[in-house]
This record gives C-alpha cells, structure tokens and sequence, in this order.
C-alpha cells in the first residue's frame, strides 16, 4: 500500500512540478496520525528533505482523493541529527503488520498503568541507517509511550515512557 501510494504521488503533476525546483529532496518519511487502538485518524503525509536548506516538503491527500503540497518548513530534529533517506526497499513489514506488532509488544513493555492508551501517531522513517517503525501514543496518565521497530523483521529497536507532568520542588 505505501509503495503504491509513492509512485502515485510521484507520478502526480504537483509532485512533478514541485521535484523541478527540489532536485536534490529525497523521501524521509511517512506519518498517520492514529487512535488508541492504532487505526486510522488521517491518511499518509509524506516528507522529502532538502538538505541543502535544512526543510521538510510535505505531501498529502485531500478530500477528492488528489495530492497536495501540504506545507514546507523546517524539521523537527536534534542539531547533530541527520535526516536520512527513506529506503523503500528496505521496508519488509507493511503497516497492518506493524500495528500487530505493536499491538503484541505495548502490553508486554509497559505497565498496566501506562496502557490507559489515547491517540497517537506513526511514524516510517530510517533513523541511525535502520528502516523504522516509529509509535508514538499519549496516555491517560499524560505520559507519552514510544515504540520503534525494525521495519525488516519487527524486532523492538526501543522504547521509552516519559511523564508530561514530571514533579518538581515546590514553591
């Protein structure tokens, strides 16, 4: 489904009017935003980089089905970071097995606390040369879970809990 969704945008008259000027952008990353249960909540948003000004040129979908130039700004990422060049063909597991995936690990690595799970997002990126999966969801304890497998073999790259309302000294 995703590469069919990328050739479609790449053979689409905006993408190919917007590649004119952005020769040097490649593809750096799919994005959904998803529910509790990680279903759906927005089609793709598609993101090539430009390293050349450091910016993010996102694509999406509108309501007819047609693609659109969303938005192009700059990217949300640590100083010393680098964006890496999203390799289709390194993506083994499609996203409906991701979210099983998911689905099998959240409940073994996080308490029972933190699976008071709220909406999210996705995230199919390459980060330190290793294609991806990347789950983000809020919880109802107001902490964030985070999930990243290998998008090769579903195997748990990481994970983290970080607590919104961490406690501080008192006044």
């Amino acid at each position: 489904m995703i590469n069919e969704l990328i050739t479609e945008l790449e053979s689409s008259i905006v993408f190919k009017d917007w590649k004119k000027n952005n020769l040097k952008s490649y593809l750096s990353h799919f994005f959904k935003q998803v529910n509790s249960e990680i279903e759906d909540k927005s089609d793709w948003d598609i993101g090539y980089y430009n390293q050349e000004n450091e910016k993010v040129t996102v694509f999406s979908i509108d309501n007819e089905g047609n693609f659109i130039l969303k938005n192009t700004d700059d990217v949300f990422k640590k100083e010393t970071s680098v964006v890496e060049l999203l390799d289709m063909g390194n993506v083994k597991l499609n996203f409906p097995e991701a979210v099983e995936k998911f689905k099998e690990l959240i409940p073994k690595e996080f308490s029972a606390e933190a699976l008071m799970l709220g909406d999210g997002f996705v995230i199919l990126q390459c980060l330190n040369q290793k294609t991806t999966w990347n789950l983000t969801l809020i919880t109802k304890k107001l902490t964030m879970i985070n999930l990243k497998i290998s998008s090769q073999e579903g195997k748990l790259i990481s994970k983290d809990e970080v607590n919104f309302l961490q406690q501080g000294p008192t006044a």
